[in-house]
């Protein structure tokens, strides 16, 4: 069976499995919701801002009940592909505070509200199997109440790289405590490793990573947060190398959101650094182009890096703000990119280091019951690895609900 083949089967899995098990499913409350978009130029981040890596897409979203089980089916159309996605498509049996199910879910691993380091929307999502404790509460245990509120999140998904490498399968975990009111801790974990290759210590032990041609890829980090009032501050730092038991070789992002009223308009501001340059450790491991960029396994699902948009050897600094006025909103962002900072002949986005700003303009309203967003984004650079070019970008989005 071709990859490729290979690949719509998995993709269309969640949607066979909706219409042949749950045929008689009832609607949730604006279960179906059309959308559709045009964009034209391609930006950084596209699929992390758009959910499309084309210039046109159209998508339709069905989600349904029936008794204790839910679900969504996701079908999107993209010009540039020339075919059907269902990225977004699950089925999942909710129990207590607790979610089990297999699809195509979008994950943002991070207390950052904009980036990742290591699991985004930036790329495709995985086809998992997961379990997600979805709600946030206590342990009833006296022994474990020090937690205070937690979440969790643990996959076995699929991991199509592109036609270049050989698929993987990938292993993840996500747990978020706040034992103090308002101050969150994260701690993250993935692995890529090949079924018939890896053991349980390439998986989970102190030999990941280990070797020339390492049989498993592990990546693990922290995160934290701390809200006070109306402010909010947050990093995240994931470290490359996860072998020997600890992460190491770690890239790094912080920022700092406000909620505040300018005049009388509610508004959101937002200060972020994201940093993907690591350095080289004193006994000579690690430096420029360790990030996402590991021999056997490349940290990208069909070519698109899992974590930051900017990929490997990249810095980010950028001010984000959204307003919300009574007839429309408003949202906009400046910002400054290194992109390859190292000029890896062979990144992803760029054989050269490129720098330069970048910004949007946004303004969304309702019309007669359907949502419209149009943005004018500005590329102050050119990559020649992908469809971003120097120069003024618009689009449009279009979506209604029933």
């Amino acid at each position: 069976m071709k990859i490729s083949e290979r690949r719509d089967i998995i993709r269309f899995f969640a949607v066979v499995s909706v219409g042949f098990f749950f045929p008689k499913a009832t609607t949730a409350d604006d279960a179906l919701t059309f959308h559709a978009g045009f964009i034209s130029d391609g930006i950084l981040g596209q699929g992390s801002t758009y959910g499309a890596g084309s210039s046109v897409w159209i998508d339709g979203q069905y989600r349904f009940e029936l008794g204790p089980v839910e679900g969504g089916v996701h079908a999107k159309y993209e010009t540039l592909e020339e075919t059907l996605f269902y990225d977004g498509s699950y089925v999942q049996l909710p129990f207590g505070d607790w979610v089990a199910g297999v699809g195509l879910k979008d994950r943002h691993w991070s207390l950052s509200p904009n980036t990742s380091l290591i699991l985004s929307d930036n790329a495709a999502p995985l086809p998992t199997i997961y379990l997600t404790k979805s709600d946030r509460s206590p342990f009833q245990s006296p022994i474990l109440a020090w937690i205070g509120p937690w979440e969790a999140d643990f996959f076995f998904g699929y991991n199509y790289k592109g036609d270049s490498f050989r698929d993987a399968n990938m292993l993840g975990a996500r747990v978020v405590i706040e034992p103090i009111k308002d101050f969150e801790l994260e701690a993250v974990w993935t692995t890529q490793f090949f079924p018939d290759d890896a053991d349980f210590r390439n998986i989970f032990g102190d030999e990941t990573n280990a070797g020339i041609s390492p049989d498993a890829n592990g990546m693990a980090g922290f995160g934290v947060a701390y809200a006070w009032g109306a402010n909010r501050i947050y990093a995240q730092a994931i470290g490359e190398d996860a072998a020997g038991l600890a992460p190491s070789c770690f890239m790094y992002l912080a920022g700092f959101s406000r909620q505040t009223v300018i005049g009388t308009v509610p508004s959101n501001l937002n200060f972020e650094v994201v940093d993907t340059r690591i350095s080289e450790t004193p006994n000579g491991w690690c430096g420029p182009g360790t990030a996402y960029r590991n021999g056997t396994h490349p940290y990208v699902q069909d070519g698109v890096v899992m974590g930051a948009p900017i990929d490997s050897e990249g810095v980010s600094v950028s001010v984000r703000g959204a307003h919300d006025l009574p007839d429309y909103d408003i949202d906009w962002s400046l910002g400054y990119d290194v992109v390859n900072d190292a000029s890896i002949a062979n990144h992803r986005l760029s054989s050269q280091r490129v720098d330069g700003l970048s910004a949007h303009l946004g303004l969304g309203f309702d019309y007669h019951g359907t949502r419209v967003v149009s943005r004018v984004h500005y590329n102050g650079y050119e990559l020649d690895r992908t469809a971003v070019d120097e120069g003024l970008v618009l689009s449009i989005e279009l979506s209604k609900s029933f």
